[in-house]
């Protein structure tokens, strides 16, 4: 520095500091608004489920709340259900136009 205020800056030449004050952290505060985005979201619990599209398949075909779905998915004129790879999709489109599929899921899961 050229100029500047002090004779002495704390900090800038090595081997200087002082010694009332502590170079460590004492203690670490969090607001309240912290807390709450420290925690974030608590993860989804689920059980372990072990079985595939077959699985899936065989219930999907057993539950009856699912029969009218199933029969409008074969017909080829329908557009709110599809049949793929055996499975009953419900199919939504948004505002924008964005087309998604839902997966039917039965009862017994």
């Amino acid at each position: 520095m050229k100029s500047p205020i002090y004779d002495l800056i704390v900090g800038n030449i090595q081997g200087v500091h002082d010694d009332t004050v502590s170079q460590e952290t004492l203690q670490a505060v969090q607001t309240r608004s912290e807390v709450k985005a420290s925690k974030g979201m608590t993860p989804l619990v689920t059980p372990d489920i072990d079985f595939g599209t077959e699985d899936l398949t065989k219930l999907q075909a057993e539950d009856e709340s699912l029969e009218r779905a199933r029969e409008l998915a074969k017909r080829k004129d329908n557009t709110e259900f599809q049949l793929r790879q055996g499975l009953v999709y419900r199919i939504r489109t948004n505002r924008d136009g964005v087309e998604s599929k839902q997966l039917a899921v039965p009862k017994k899961l």
